[in-house]
């Protein structure tokens, strides 16, 4: 056994002791080897690691402590502090990814533009009669009401979701002047505090599965939008739910 291999071995039997403890006993240990001819059998002229850690114990008045305090001062006092820093980073960065995860900042705007012609419900609906295979526009701005910018990427309107619609999406350019003409829809940055305004464009056609007397409900619009890394798609109400009322005695499907 090498000098280097005793005095591991002879380390390794004093790692519960404190840091500062074990390094002065080894200290010493170390500086005895260097002064002992080259070849020499450490275990025959010192006895076994084990035992020379126990004598070194003993002479020092050090016991065996035990307890979590006592794996605590074993340890060298850098590597506390570096295992305590990667651990508050590891749980940050987890708090940090389930945040941005769950982030959430849209919300219904100031600005809408009803389908002409429509009225008022009781309890704020907006309520437009069905018009076969007549074009209607409906528009709903939306708001970024967090504290960072939001990259709106579609509006994936799922036609089974808004039957009897058959829709396009477009967007204002503009995030001041809504009176400007919308454009097809294209991504873009809605920035803290900025809203904009989302038209929805086609006609009413529900021919294939009339029911007189029926109507169909649409309270919110689906936007995919994108924070950081994660992609979602999340619902933005509209200024009151969008109901489309069926002809209760003609069919509004017939070319008569």
């Amino acid at each position: 056994m090498s000098s280097e291999q005793y005095l591991a071995a002879v380390e390794l039997h004093l790692r519960d002791l404190p840091w500062r403890a074990r390094r002065d006993l080894v200290s010493d240990l170390r500086v005895h080897l260097e002064e002992m001819p080259p070849g020499e059998d450490l275990v025959a002229r010192l006895g076994t690691p084990e035992g020379y850690a126990a004598d070194l114990r003993g002479a020092a008045g050090l016991g065996s402590p035990s307890g979590v305090l006592a794996f605590l001062r074993a340890r060298r006092p850098r590597n506390l502090v570096v295992a305590a820093v990667v651990v508050a980073i590891a749980a940050a960065s987890a708090a940090a990814i389930t945040w941005s995860r769950s982030y959430q900042p849209l919300a219904t705007g100031s600005v809408g533009v009803n389908p002409i012609p429509s009225t008022q419900g009781a309890v704020g609906e907006t309520v437009a009669p069905f018009r076969n295979r007549e074009p209607f526009q409906y528009g709903v701005s939306i708001l970024n009401s967090g504290r960072f910018p939001v990259r709106i990427l579609a509006v994936p309107i799922d036609p089974d979701f808004i039957y009897p619609f058959k829709v396009r999406a477009y967007v204002v350019p503009s995030e001041t002047d809504f009176t400007k003409p919308a454009e097809a829809f294209h991504p873009f940055t809605l920035r803290p505090g900025h809203q904009r305004l989302i038209v929805l464009r086609g006609i009413y056609a529900n021919c294939d599965q009339y029911i007189t007397n029926s109507g169909v409900t649409l309270p919110s619009i689906p936007v995919r939008a994108r924070f950081l890394l994660w992609t979602h798609t999340f619902w933005v109400d509209l200024r009151g739910p969008l109901v489309i009322r069926m002809p209760a005695h003609r069919d509004p499907c017939s070319t008569g």
